[in-house]
């Protein structure tokens, strides 16, 4: 037997859902769901009943406080630290990596220069040719 369906539009999916309704019409493509215009100009879209409704979502997790203050004040600082000293090495990988590209896209264009130069070099050699078989 197929499951039941709810018979919604994307305002009322997005209303149950929780989400915005841009996000409701790609909920429905993603789902593939069957859709049927209405005569109110609306789209009517058959929701099985197992998703029609939205998951419940979790309270944020409460922050232990002493005195007013959250927890660990120094962890704040320990964190920052710990991430400073993990982004300096990238930081340097970066300018290395900066700095070789600088010097591959001079490469690249030095090299780009030559072929054009030998193609103007051979075309040159051509038509010298043909000018001398005359």
């Amino acid at each position: 037997m197929p499951d039941p369906v709810r018979i919604m539009t994307y305002d009322e999916i997005a209303t149950e859902r929780r989400i915005s309704v841009t996000s409701a019409r790609r909920f429905v493509l993603r789902h593939r769901w069957a859709k049927v215009p209405g005569n109110d100009g609306r789209v009517r879209v058959s929701v099985p009943v197992t998703a029609a409704v939205a998951l419940p979502t979790s309270p944020a997790p409460a922050v232990p406080t002493t005195g007013g203050h959250a927890v660990g004040p120094d962890i704040c600082v320990t964190v920052a630290a710990a991430v400073r000293e993990a982004v300096a090495p990238l930081a340097l990988l970066l300018s290395e990596a900066i700095a070789a590209e600088r010097i591959a896209t001079t490469r690249m264009l030095q090299l780009q220069g030559e072929i054009d130069r030998r193609k103007e070099w051979s075309l040159f050699r051509r038509l010298r040719w043909a000018i001398r078989a005359r």
